[in-house]
């Protein structure tokens, strides 16, 4: 398999392509229609989350007076409602964002688009943006949106209405007969409150508001924000896959942008949580401190509560009280390994001791753990499995997510195994944290991960934790939110697993 897979294929010229839409703004079609698409990994898939950055590019085209709509494959059925929705979009252009393991569904779309609608296709995202050459030879793959989106697509709409040339847009690859361009990279957005809100509501947000299976422990409504774009930290399992995404350098939006946006959220949907997705959210210890402080002076500390992703060697006593004290009663705490041996091998650098420390603060002030796990590692051993289970099982984090290590393309992960032979997947849906085998030749034995996975993983409500003051709170936080939000059989199912 290549790197990142495709081959060449013969294509219509871009420039009939711009001419079809030309011809159709000149029956009366002012404005192009765009239906931007998230195509999951299956579907009627459960989730709490929103494709945000598909959303804050459908915030953007509106702003611009684009007529957008939304399509999340996860809340469909099967391929023939997919076909149905697609083609009653009446789109011109259909713009696609996709992980890794999403590609073979984005594709999917791209060729239902060109049979259904004979649209344009454009794919941005993770994948597309580190694979943009593969991804741009794809037969039905018109455009790639490299980086972040908002401009580029906002560009690629104007010069598709003849507004503009394709060739003046930064971070975009497109093609003429087999001859592909790529313009340069975009620098990153410098004030990310230049930005409107996300659209959420293009996408089925409802069904997201009412499903409280995968936020546990926070109540419901919930939905999720982002702070800030960007991680400071090079582990060889997301770099400089973020970097190529979202730049070298963090960039944060103003509190009172942030802030906002929280009040708007919960006016709008009567919010009791929020799940604060920046990579990490601890890192910038000032900037914690003072949107604690304003959490706490807007009486938002008493509305809502939230959690956040840190890293172990980011916080400490203080910052965790002042972080709870403002309402996050759960931290997700990216611990990967209990070995320090494979965290250098990962690239974190992070010690055993940090790892078992932060753990044990958070639970001693009365602040949930998630502890995000990975096993698998290239190098890995017996002894270093060994060490991870330990201290998952010295330290009891209420949650614990265990994946597969997974050498994602555009990772250094992904270059080292390369390099080395170890790479065995063969479809894009192979590079999936859930799969023990499949990806990478390793040491160790698929049984045995698959048996530590199983006995470190703690998904949700466990009743060993009631005894916490600060667990059994929650649930009844939560429990009652549920009740209310008319979701009660949720909490007997939670209370029986």
């Amino acid at each position: 398999m290549d790197k990142c897979g495709g081959g060449i294929k013969t294509y219509l010229s871009i420039s009939h392509l711009i001419s079809d839409i030309t011809s159709k703004r000149e029956c009366g079609v002012l404005n192009l229609k765009v239906l931007l698409t998230s195509p999951g990994e299956s579907f009627k898939m459960q989730t709490s989350y929103l494709p945000l950055g598909l959303g804050y590019i459908a915030g953007y085209l509106r702003e611009r007076g684009v007529e957008v709509e939304g399509l999340d494959l996860r809340f469909l059925s099967n391929w023939d409602e997919t076909r149905e929705r697609i083609a009653g979009s009446g789109a011109d252009l259909v713009c696609i964002g996709a992980m890794t393991i999403e590609m073979p569904r984005a594709l999917a779309v791209a060729r239902i688009a060109r049979e259904e609608l004979g649209a344009k296709v454009a794919l941005g995202g993770p994948h597309p943006t580190v694979c943009p050459d593969e991804v741009i030879r794809e037969e039905n793959v018109d455009f790639v949106v490299v980086g972040e989106g908002e401009y580029t697509t906002g560009e690629l709409v104007e010069a598709l209405e003849g507004r503009r040339g394709l060739h003046t847009i930064k971070g975009l690859l497109y093609k003429e007969g087999e001859t592909i361009f790529y313009n340069g990279g975009r620098e990153p957005i410098a004030d990310l409150d230049t930005l409107p809100y996300p659209a959420r509501e293009i996408f089925p947000i409802k069904e997201v508001l009412s499903n409280p299976v995968t936020n546990f422990p926070l109540p419901s409504p919930a939905l999720h924000i982002f702070t800030s774009r960007g991680c400071p930290f090079k582990c060889r399992f997301c770099q400089p896959c973020l970097d190529m995404i979202f730049g070298e350098r963090v960039r944060y939006r103003s509190l009172d942008n942030v802030f906002s946006e929280i009040e708007y959220l919960i006016d709008r949907y009567h919010l009791r949580a929020i799940m604060i997705e920046d990579d990490t959210f601890t890192v910038n210890r000032r900037r914690v401190e003072r949107f604690c402080e304003e959490m706490r002076r807007r009486g938002l500390d008493r509305e809502i509560v939230w959690y956040c992703h840190s890293r172990a060697d980011t916080i400490d006593r203080e910052m965790i009280r002042n972080l709870k004290r403002a309402g996050c009663i759960s931290i997700c705490i990216g611990i990967e390994s209990g070995s320090e041996r494979v965290l250098q091998i990962l690239g974190k650098n992070v010690s055993e001791e940090e790892s078992w420390n932060a753990i044990r603060m958070c639970k001693e002030e009365g602040v949930l753990v998630v502890a995000n796990i990975m096993i698998g590692t290239p190098g890995e051993r017996v002894e270093d499995l060994e060490k991870t289970v330990r201290l998952i099982e010295s330290t009891e984090p209420e949650l614990v997510f265990v994946g597969i290590t997974t050498p994602t393309p555009g990772t250094y992960l992904y270059e080292d195994a390369e390099r080395s032979g170890l790479i065995e997947a063969h479809r894009w849906t192979d590079f999936d944290r859930g799969k023990t085998g499949g990806k990478l030749k390793i040491d160790l034995d698929q049984n045995m991960l698959k048996y530590v996975r199983a006995r470190l993983s703690r998904y949700g409500f466990s009743e060993r934790f009631l005894t916490e003051p600060h667990y059994y709170e929650a649930c009844i936080k939560r429990w009652r939110s549920l009740s209310e939000i008319g979701r009660p059989e949720e909490m007997m199912r939670e209370i029986k697993s």
